[in-house]
Protein backbone atom coordinates (compact mmCIF):
# COMPACT_ATOMS: atom_id res chain seq x y z
CA UNK A 1 0.00 0.00 0.00
CA UNK A 2 2.72 2.72 0.68
CA UNK A 3 4.21 1.31 -2.10
CA UNK A 4 1.70 2.28 -4.23
CA UNK A 5 1.03 5.52 -2.52
CA UNK A 6 4.54 6.56 -3.16
CA UNK A 7 4.63 5.56 -7.38
CA UNK A 8 1.22 7.37 -7.09
CA UNK A 9 3.10 10.46 -5.99
CA UNK A 10 6.11 10.29 -7.90
CA UNK A 11 4.14 10.09 -11.24
CA UNK A 12 2.09 12.75 -10.03
CA UNK A 13 5.19 15.17 -9.74
CA UNK A 14 6.81 14.16 -12.54
CA UNK A 15 3.23 14.95 -14.35
CA UNK A 16 2.41 18.44 -12.47
CA UNK A 17 6.27 19.30 -13.65
CA UNK A 18 6.17 18.47 -17.24
CA UNK A 19 2.61 20.54 -17.60
CA UNK A 20 4.67 23.55 -15.24
CA UNK A 21 7.94 23.23 -18.50
CA UNK A 22 5.64 23.64 -21.04
CA UNK A 23 3.55 26.76 -19.61
CA UNK A 24 7.04 28.52 -19.61
CA UNK A 25 7.27 27.94 -22.99
CA UNK A 26 6.98 31.43 -24.93
CA UNK A 27 3.97 30.96 -27.40
CA UNK A 28 4.38 32.43 -31.06
CA UNK A 29 1.57 34.61 -32.20
CA UNK A 30 -0.79 33.59 -34.38
CA UNK A 31 -1.36 34.71 -38.09
CA UNK A 32 -4.01 37.23 -37.01
CA UNK A 33 -2.09 38.53 -33.99
CA UNK A 34 0.99 39.15 -36.40
CA UNK A 35 -1.14 41.02 -38.49
CA UNK A 36 -2.36 43.29 -35.81
CA UNK A 37 0.87 43.79 -34.65
CA UNK A 38 2.54 44.57 -37.56
CA UNK A 39 -0.70 46.99 -38.83
CA UNK A 40 0.10 48.95 -35.59
CA UNK A 41 3.87 49.12 -36.67
CA UNK A 42 3.17 50.29 -39.93
CA UNK A 43 0.47 52.78 -38.73
CA UNK A 44 2.65 54.18 -36.36
CA UNK A 45 6.67 54.04 -38.63
CA UNK A 46 4.78 54.95 -41.54
CA UNK A 47 1.84 57.42 -40.23
CA UNK A 48 -1.02 55.75 -41.69
CA UNK A 49 -3.77 57.30 -42.55
CA UNK A 50 -7.07 55.56 -41.13
CA UNK A 51 -7.73 54.93 -45.25
CA UNK A 52 -4.67 53.14 -45.76
CA UNK A 53 -5.36 51.21 -42.53
CA UNK A 54 -8.47 49.99 -43.88
CA UNK A 55 -6.76 49.14 -46.76
CA UNK A 56 -3.74 47.26 -45.53
CA UNK A 57 -6.14 45.30 -43.11
CA UNK A 58 -7.91 44.55 -46.16
CA UNK A 59 -4.75 43.19 -48.08
CA UNK A 60 -3.58 41.21 -44.74
CA UNK A 61 -6.95 39.34 -44.93
CA UNK A 62 -6.35 38.77 -48.97
CA UNK A 63 -3.21 37.05 -48.37
CA UNK A 64 -4.13 35.38 -44.82
CA UNK A 65 -6.38 33.42 -46.71
CA UNK A 66 -4.03 32.71 -49.50
CA UNK A 67 -1.61 31.64 -47.27
CA UNK A 68 -3.92 29.49 -45.56
CA UNK A 69 -4.61 27.51 -48.92
CA UNK A 70 -0.99 27.58 -49.61
CA UNK A 71 -0.13 25.61 -46.69
CA UNK A 72 -2.99 22.99 -47.25
CA UNK A 73 -2.24 22.60 -51.05
CA UNK A 74 1.74 22.33 -50.35
CA UNK A 75 1.92 19.07 -48.23
CA UNK A 76 5.25 18.04 -47.47
CA UNK A 77 7.20 20.33 -50.54
CA UNK A 78 8.66 22.49 -48.16
CA UNK A 79 10.44 23.86 -51.29
CA UNK A 80 7.60 24.75 -53.25
CA UNK A 81 5.62 26.02 -49.96
CA UNK A 82 8.83 28.61 -49.94
CA UNK A 83 8.64 29.45 -53.03
CA UNK A 84 5.06 30.60 -52.93
CA UNK A 85 5.57 32.14 -49.68
CA UNK A 86 7.77 34.18 -51.20
CA UNK A 87 5.81 35.14 -54.32
CA UNK A 88 2.87 35.79 -52.10
CA UNK A 89 4.96 38.21 -49.93
CA UNK A 90 6.11 40.17 -53.59
CA UNK A 91 2.69 40.83 -54.62
CA UNK A 92 2.18 42.08 -51.08
CA UNK A 93 4.63 44.19 -51.00
CA UNK A 94 3.66 45.76 -53.95
CA UNK A 95 -0.04 46.12 -53.27
CA UNK A 96 0.86 47.98 -49.87
CA UNK A 97 3.26 50.21 -52.07
CA UNK A 98 0.41 50.87 -54.17
CA UNK A 99 -1.55 52.92 -51.72
CA UNK A 100 1.41 54.16 -49.81
CA UNK A 101 3.05 58.05 -50.71
CA UNK A 102 6.77 58.20 -51.74
CA UNK A 103 7.65 59.11 -48.62
CA UNK A 104 5.82 55.67 -46.97
CA UNK A 105 7.26 53.55 -49.54
CA UNK A 106 10.74 54.46 -48.66
CA UNK A 107 10.31 54.53 -44.75
CA UNK A 108 8.12 50.67 -45.95
CA UNK A 109 10.89 49.80 -47.48
CA UNK A 110 13.83 50.69 -45.18
CA UNK A 111 10.60 48.27 -42.42
CA UNK A 112 10.93 45.37 -44.25
CA UNK A 113 15.35 45.24 -44.50
CA UNK A 114 15.13 45.86 -40.82
CA UNK A 115 13.19 42.70 -40.27
CA UNK A 116 15.03 40.96 -43.21
CA UNK A 117 17.64 41.38 -40.95
CA UNK A 118 16.50 40.90 -37.74
CA UNK A 119 15.04 37.12 -39.31
CA UNK A 120 18.37 36.71 -40.69
CA UNK A 121 20.43 37.37 -37.47
CA UNK A 122 17.88 35.02 -35.53
CA UNK A 123 18.21 32.57 -37.88
CA UNK A 124 14.90 30.81 -37.91
CA UNK A 125 12.24 30.11 -40.06
CA UNK A 126 12.04 26.62 -42.63
CA UNK A 127 14.86 24.80 -42.56
CA UNK A 128 17.43 27.94 -40.23
CA UNK A 129 18.74 26.85 -37.05
CA UNK A 130 15.33 26.23 -34.81
CA UNK A 131 13.41 26.66 -37.47
CA UNK A 132 11.58 23.61 -39.31
CA UNK A 133 13.79 21.13 -40.25
CA UNK A 134 17.01 22.96 -39.51
CA UNK A 135 19.18 21.91 -36.54
CA UNK A 136 17.21 21.74 -32.65
CA UNK A 137 14.11 22.73 -35.04
CA UNK A 138 10.93 20.74 -35.17
CA UNK A 139 11.01 17.29 -37.83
Amino acid sequence: MKRNLILSMAISLFLVGGLHAQDQQPQRPNMQERAKKQLETLTKELSLTKDQVTKVEAINKEFDTKREAAFKSAGDDRAGMREKMMTMEKEKTAKIEKILTPDQVKKYKAYLEKLAAERKNRGGGFGGPGGQGGPGGQK
